[in-house]
């Protein structure tokens, strides 16, 4: 999504794109994957009294993430 930005404190777990579960994610977020970057989850927290942060899993380069795709809202 053009101009939101995940934390890189969102960032949950490390993912493996090797792994076939993840392939949807790693077709998707292809074109901006280059050799070394990772594919992590994120859950951004929501507002205190507020059921507003989304859930997905970004790619991440240098500890920080340069794109994602939602796969959630909670």
């Amino acid at each position: 999504m053009e101009g939101y930005r995940i934390s890189q404190s969102w960032l949950t777990r490390k993912l493996d794109p090797g792994d076939p579960e993840w392939s949807w994610a790693v077709k998707q977020l292809r074109p901006d994957l280059n050799q070394g970057d990772d594919l992590c989850q994120f859950d951004e927290p929501a507002p205190p009294g507020m059921n507003a942060g989304a859930m997905g899993i970004a790619a991440v380069r240098n500890r920080q993430p340069i794109s994602m795709t939602i796969t959630g809202i909670h």
